[in-house]
């Protein structure tokens, strides 16, 4: 396995007891790399749209919310489809909805028809395909997590916007519309519209050339 962007996923891999023989985590700065201490797991500084890595070197690929941050997402997938062997799978996890986030290196979100035409480019196969959420969770997930940009965490707030009077006067009223609608949209995402995923999870399988 190669995970391109996951960070501390592997964490949560390890703790669901996946079977797997060795897993390649790769970030572009060692400050994103998780501290593992198992042997099958090894943890290096790359650039996921120029591996290093031999084609056809991994089984499985897998990318987990990285390709909104990517300024050429394609150019990853390439690199996806190259170091996975023939058979091999690459697994993407891409939003569609996505609030800005880990600024300033959020430059796209993708919907399900980009990964469907990026995997008829790449000439793989797709064998899986699920929408999660959709749009009633979609305004839900919208509504929440507009607040880490509004209190200023890293990664939200870009400092050159400035918030007006009329803003902060009328945040208590927006707090309680979101507190109040939340809910009734998290229940009504229960029967949700799906081309309206906030999050596309995409199976390919690379075929032989």
């Amino acid at each position: 396995m190669i995970d391109v962007g996951g960070g501390s996923f592997i964490r949560a891999v390890l703790q669901a007891k996946v079977v797997f023989t060795t897993w390649t985590v790769l970030e572009p700065s060692s400050v994103d790399l998780p501290e593992i201490d198992d042997v099958r797991v090894s943890c290096i500084v790359g650039d996921g749209c120029a591996m290093t890595q031999r084609d056809g070197e991994f089984d499985v690929a897998v990318s987990m919310q990285v390709l909104e941050h990517v300024f050429n997402p394609m150019q990853m997938m390439q690199e996806l489809h190259r170091v996975v062997k023939v058979g091999g799978y690459i697994v993407v996890v891409a939003p569609q909805t996505a609030n800005i986030h880990h600024l300033p290196h959020h430059y796209q979100n993708v919907t399900r028809y980009w990964l469907e035409k990026s995997a008829e480019e790449l000439g793989a196969k797709i064998v899986h395909y699920t929408a999660l959420g959709g749009a009633w969770s979609t305004l839900a997930s919208r509504l929440l997590l507009q607040y880490p940009g509004i209190f200023g965490a890293t990664g939200y707030r870009d400092s050159r916007i400035s918030r007006s009077p009329l803003f902060w006067l009328l945040l208590p009223l927006g707090i309680i519309v979101s507190v109040i609608t939340i809910p009734i949209f998290m229940l009504l995402s229960l029967a949700d519209i799906k081309e309206e995923a906030n999050n596309h999870v995409m199976v390919l399988q690379k075929l032989a050339p």
